[in-house]
């Protein structure tokens, strides 16, 4: 298995007490289980096991790589200050180095939850939480990945969000104008952070891209996501036969599910907030000003390019596995259960279930969230309005969504890392 590149330590911590206690437990009538936790974040990534009491049996973390380009073939003898990009299979590659170390310590100190084990099945289901608005595009059909993640906190296309505002603004009588003409629909201006624009940035100057959208044959096969939808996909996909090795290029899996959830698909400029389906009219505002449109038969991107929209909790797919040391798999079958945008995952994780319950975290940025309730709420203040979570019933019904105000600052503890890795006044983040 790859390692995310720059050579990143994965550190991993086992609660040895909460482990002798679920050794102990593993014998009876009914063992315990485990319930995984992946948590994707801007700079690095998690993961977690916690028991069927609620003790965090073990965490793993690994920061992977942030690219900052400093020149691009798509910006030729422009400044490329503001761009941050990943590596999509730097993301991928980190969290599967923590699942399969998190696999291994534990192997090692006598709780093997490989398939081969016979013990697999006491993890019973693992929740992905992520990074939210950052974007992937790749081809299914050929595994090709368009371009590097274009990460949240990304500048670039702060242009392309203007262009959009000018393209639908008719002038006299609009009702609505300029950032706010998505609004009531969204819940969120026409800026660079949502992930509609970084969609449009790709559309625009991607030629690979631009060339599979306007082919009958490859524009089923195109497809966007957010981190949510792109790990999602990874992990229940299977490795392509053809060799990467010939090709000289990483190739996404073949035959994931394509999914995203409530909370995540209300920060792309293109969801409707009230029916959370994506929305016809919100999709061309976006896309259809594009030049790549021009002289071809379409004018917008298909349905098929935008991830099916499910409840945040319910049943999303089955992990195909991850190799271990040997011959191990982990998590293999296990169903992903969950899917969260990082921001409502801590708000839920804070129990802020009833309006006017609210979380400030502080991480790369500084996100402070208030639950509403079952209604959107518009701000008068300049706060996103935005999807909290979804959940189901027992029988796997979508019940009504619940909705939230959140207020945003970019930059927090991505501060401190700028001060170690690009101006280096500081060694570690401790300092």
């Amino acid at each position: 298995m790859p390692s995310p590149s720059g050579g990143f330590e994965c550190k991993v911590s086992v609660n040895e007490s909460v482990l002798r206690s679920f050794l102990d437990r593993s014998g009876g009538d009914r063992p315990p289980s485990l319930v995984g936790s992946i948590d994707q974040g801007t700079s690095s990534s998690r993961f977690l096991l916690v028991d069927s009491d609620g003790s965090l049996l073990s965490t793993a973390q690994v920061e992977f790589r942030q690219i900052f380009p400093e020149s691009s073939p798509h910006r030729p003898g422009g400044s490329c200050v503001g761009w941050h990009e990943h590596d999509p299979f730097d993301i991928y590659d980190s969290v599967a180095t923590c699942v399969a170390r998190t696999f291994e310590e534990l192997a090692g100190l006598g709780l093997d939850l490989t398939e081969e084990s016979g013990r697999a099945g006491l993890v019973k289901t693992v929740g992905i939480t992520n990074q939210r608005e950052t974007t992937v595009a790749w081809n299914d059909r050929t595994g090709r990945v368009y371009h590097n993640a274009i990460v949240w906190d990304d500048t670039r296309t702060a242009p392309t969000a203007e262009a959009i505002i000018r393209e639908n603004s008719t002038g006299a009588g609009q009702e609505v104008e300029g950032i706010d003409l998505l609004r009531a629909k969204t819940g969120l201006p026409i800026a660079s952070y949502f992930a509609g624009t970084k969609v449009r940035w790709l559309i625009d100057n991607i030629p690979a891209l631009r060339d599979d959208l306007t082919s009958d044959d490859e524009r089923p096969h195109v497809r966007f996501g957010t981190v949510d939808v792109w790990l999602l996909y990874m992990l229940t996909g299977y490795r392509r036969t053809v060799s990467e090795d010939e090709l000289g290029e990483r190739l996404a899996h073949e035959g994931g599910a394509y999914k995203t959830e409530a909370s995540n698909a209300s920060r792309w400029l293109m969801m409707d907030l009230e029916s959370l389906r994506w929305d016809d009219g919100c999709v061309r505002a976006v896309v259809s000003g594009s030049a790549c449109w021009d002289g071809s038969a379409h004018d917008t991107i298909p349905a098929t390019c935008l991830p099916e929209i499910e409840a945040s909790v319910c049943r999303l797919g089955c992990i195909r596995g991850i190799a271990c040391r040997g011959d191990g798999l982990a998590l293999r079958g296990v169903v992903v259960g969950s899917m969260l945008g990082d921001q409502q995952a801590a708000l839920f994780g804070q129990s802020c279930f009833n309006a006017g319950e609210a979380k400030c975290t502080y991480g790369t940025g500084l996100f402070l969230l208030m639950v509403t309730g079952g209604v959107p709420v518009p701000s008068k203040n300049g706060l996103l309005t935005t999807v909290a979570y979804q959940l189901c019933d027992k029988a796997g019904q979508k019940l009504p969504p619940v909705y939230a105000l959140e207020g945003s600052v970019a930059f927090s503890g991505s501060t401190i890392g700028w001060l170690r890795d690009r101006i280096e006044l500081i060694g570690s983040a401790s300092e």
